[in-house]
């Protein structure tokens, strides 16, 4: 073996010899699993930087396919020699080698660098040109943290900034995210969407700002802020504040105009290059101009056989020339090449030009040019494309066509129609088709959907189309406010793709044409949403702005429902002074109505209320009036849920029999709803049986909840960030669950154990901004005051944090496997 193979890597006592296969503590060699010995060489290459799950797996397993299970167990293998905090897990991406390591012997070739995390698109279309752009923004970014991309809409600012993400995939080892707002409309929802694209929640009382910054640290990652001209505000704002506390960070936005916060560096995009029309061209002169490029790029998906002649390369080079190099405007003119031939494309363009020219000579020339444009292909359509493609301008964010036959038809357009009619606008690249978990949605491209707003205004169409909108997306709503309730976990990632179409029509409910009841009804079936993807303050906001918007007397029962809404969500949030508000003034108005149903909810949310006030007496009784009417009712999900807390009261009452009893019939009604939601249940048995001291009992309920629950991977996916959103509700059962079993292991004496599990259920109230009730808190700290003092300070406080750094589903296997001592 030569020297210059040899690497070895120190860090601690331990020295790892990667070429012997071997390692060592205090110079003895330890025994590590062959997988985990592979596994800690890619991350000791790496220490410091985050390596991604993917790139594990590609490393450790080449070739082979595995679960992540496998990739876990090798994890916890390692961190049991090494320690637990050697190896940090990083929040959906991977994990990181969180010690320091000296590197000695000779340069070996490098290995290929880990895999950054990002979300990146994968383009469906190439990339074409623009080399010499791209090398100066490389430059660029190493003399400032924000470039912004500026240039009129059209001019391939978005996908040349995407280009430039793609290709700086190393430079940012913790992170690259793409930011689309596009379809924002509000500036309060900028630090919202950055926040969600990282997959980070609510933190109890923290502002969104202040999470992403925490969230980011100082770590390398790049945030690509795309079509921001609308924004500019929000946008400055909360890019001055990141770069401010985030050391490592660096900003790219596209936008029409600069945002103007200290420190930014404008960047114009040109125009693709261009020919001179005026010289003699054929395919190989125009081969070297990226106008002439694109144009062919884009006329092969429509026709495969395109190609430029002689005869045609004049006609080519003057439609470039006249669009002035801008790639939207190329691609949407090389799209018609599908139905009439280059030279007829070219003339057109001529004539649309100078009609634009004639009535608009104030306007930029770029502006004028993708202007007229536009205005030549919806000239191109017939009656009823131009009545679908104006109409589509009211959705945000694409939409269904489910929701397309909804919302466009209607006057001279039939319903069976719809399909036919997005499909030829489809092809004519007015609107485009994508397709995500076997579902199509359909979109325009935001320059041409501000140009179909501007025809929907002019042809007097807009309200009503509007109204229809506004009447889809609260159907929908309504069906996803009772699916939500049971086992169609599938409508949650429904309302989650519509969320930007749900925000459009809550503005347009707000607007003086719109109607704020409509809103309301939307904002308030959409509870079970709010709560489960823990958009609690959007939820709340939306639903005060609209409860302020409708007038007294105005559709009192969905003002009722509205303040119940608002009063839980505030619960959730741990503001208990306006839940107590909110809820008070539903309740009143609930009586008044004389609606029992809603008056059960109202009843539900002021006892639980009461009970985390630690007013058990006050809290029974609540509970105890809004049982008798859920089961007057037959509402058995409601009753489910009123027992659940119900038994917690009787059982923190001392009242063992009525709490077991309430308890039993909450199991019953979970497993009669859903087979997979009775955890509820179970874990009240749990904690019944631990307060009577029958701690055995009460870690097999704890365990029989976790199995039926499948909460390992559940919780996993949502913390380790695959899903787009974290489930703030089975987040806070989780950690009360692991709360209730680091209790059942003090009962036993277990008190590593305890501390573990302890541990990571702070970890997970951290995450989602949960709080303890006044009346737990006071279990939760005589628990931990025990388990620290058996431990002593420092095994106490080092075992906790190794119950932090586990994933969930790690210390969830620990509950259901222990380790046998």
């Amino acid at each position: 073996m030569s020297a210059a193979s040899v690497v070895r890597y120190s860090f601690g006592h331990f020295e790892l010899q990667p070429s012997e296969r071997r390692l060592l503590a205090d110079g003895l060699p330890i025994s590590v699993p062959p997988r985990a010995f592979d596994l800690l060489v890619v991350l000791a290459e790496r220490h410091g930087h985050l390596v991604t799950k993917e790139d594990l797996l590609r490393r450790v397993w080449p070739g082979v396919v595995v679960e992540e299970n496998a990739l876990h167990a090798q994890i916890s293998a390692l961190r049991k020699v090494l320690g637990a905090a050697t190896i940090a897990t990083i929040s959906g991406a991977g994990y990181r080698f969180a010690v320091d390591v000296a590197r000695s012997g000779a340069e070996a070739a490098p290995e290929p660098s880990a895999g950054t995390p990002h979300n990146l698109p994968r383009p469906l279309t190439s990339f074409v040109g623009r080399e010499r752009q791209i090398g100066e923004l490389k430059e660029l970014l190493h003399q400032t943290r924000l470039l912004t991309l500026s240039g009129a809409g059209g001019c391939g600012k978005s996908r040349l900034a995407l280009e430039l993400a793609g290709q700086l995939l190393d430079t940012f080892p913790d992170g690259l995210w793409l930011v689309e707002l596009a379809a924002v409309a509000n500036q309060s929802l900028v630090p919202q969407m950055v926040a969600d694209t990282l997959g980070l929640k609510e933190r109890g009382s923290e502002t969104l700002t202040t999470n992403i910054v925490k969230h980011i640290g100082s770590n390398q990652v790049l945030l690509v802020i795309d079509n921001a001209e609308h924004l500019l505000g929000a946008c400055g704002e909360l890019a001055e504040a990141l770069l401010r506390r985030c050391e490592g960070l660096s900003i790219v936005v596209t936008s029409r105009e600069r945002l103007g916060v200290p420190g930014e560096l404008t960047y114009r995009v040109p125009s693709l290059s261009v020919a001179d029309p005026m010289q003699r061209h054929n395919g190989d002169t125009l081969a070297a101009y990226e106008s002439a490029q694109l144009f062919v790029a884009r006329a092969r998906l429509h026709d495969a056989r395109f190609a430029i002649t002689d005869q045609s390369a004049s006609a080519v080079a003057s439609i470039c020339s006249q669009l002035d190099g801008i790639p939207l405007a190329i691609e949407l003119a090389a799209a018609r090449v599908r139905v009439i031939s280059v030279d007829e494309v070219n003339k057109r363009l001529d004539q649309r030009f100078r009609l634009l020219t004639d009535n608009s000579s104030t306007a930029l020339p770029r502006q004028r040019t993708l202007r007229a444009l536009i205005d030549w292909s919806y000239d191109l359509l017939n009656s009823a494309e131009k009545t679908v493609f104006s109409r589509a301008a009211v959705f945000a964010d694409g939409f269904t066509l489910d929701a397309a036959e909804h919302v466009l038809s209607g006057g001279s357009i039939d319903e069976e129609d719809v399909l036919d009619l997005l499909t030829s606008l489809t092809d004519k690249s007015l609107i485009q088709a994508e397709y995500r978990a076997g579902i199509t949605r359909f979109r325009q491209l935001e320059t041409v959907r501000q140009y179909s707003r501007d025809r929907l205004r002019e042809s007097g169409d807009e309200a009503a189309c509007r109204l229809r909108h506004s009447a889809h997306f609260l159907a929908l709503a309504q069906t996803a406010e009772e699916a939500l309730r049971g086992p169609e976990r599938v409508w949650l990632s429904l309302v989650s793709a519509e969320h930007e179409n749900i925000r459009a029509a809550l503005v347009w409910s707000l607007a003086a044409e719109g109607d704020p009841v409509t809103g309301l009804r939307i904002a308030s079936s959409l509870f079970p949403f709010w709560l489960m993807r823990g958009f609690f303050k959007e939820g709340r906001e939306w639903v005060k702005l609209l409860l302020d918007a409708v007038p007294q007397g105005v559709a009192d029962e969905m003002r009722a429902k509205g303040l119940s809404v608002a009063g839980w969500l505030a619960l959730y949030q741990a503001d208990e002074g306006t839940a107590k508000r909110m809820l008070e003034e539903s309740l009143l108005l609930w009586r008044t109505l004389g609606d029992r149903r809603g008056l059960s909810v109202a009843l539900h949310g002021l006892a639980s209320l009461r009970a985390r006030l630690g007013d058990l007496a006050g809290a029974r009784t609540l509970y105890e009036e809004s049982l008798l009417i859920k089961r007057e009712a037959g509402n058995r999900w409601g009753t489910a849920r009123v027992l659940d807390g119900l038994s917690s009261v009787l059982r923190q009452q001392g009242n063992i029999a009525l709490a077991r009893i309430s308890a039993q019939e909450a199991l019953a009604l979970e497993r009669e709803l859903d087979a997979g939601q009775y955890l509820y249940g179970l874990h009240r048995l749990a904690e019944i049986e631990l307060a009577v001291g029958n701690a055995a009992a009460a870690s097999n309920y704890i365990r029989e909840a976790l199995l039926t629950h499948d909460a390992a991977p559940v919780e996993d996916d949502l913390l380790q960030g695959r899903a787009t959103h974290a489930n703030s509700v089975n987040i806070e059962r989780l950690a009360a669950m692991l709360e209730t079993m680091g209790y059942v292991q003090v009962a036993l004496g277990h008190w590593s154990s305890a501390a573990l599990m302890l541990g990571h259920a702070a970890y997970l109230r951290d995450e989602g901004g949960l709080l303890l009730s006044h009346a737990d808190l006071h279990v939760h700290e005589r628990n931990m005051a025990a388990a620290r003092a058996e431990l002593g300070e420092s095994a106490f406080d080092s075992t906790w944090r190794d119950g932090r750094a586990l994933a969930s589903d790690q210390i969830v296997r620990i509950v259901l496997y222990p380790p046998r001592n």
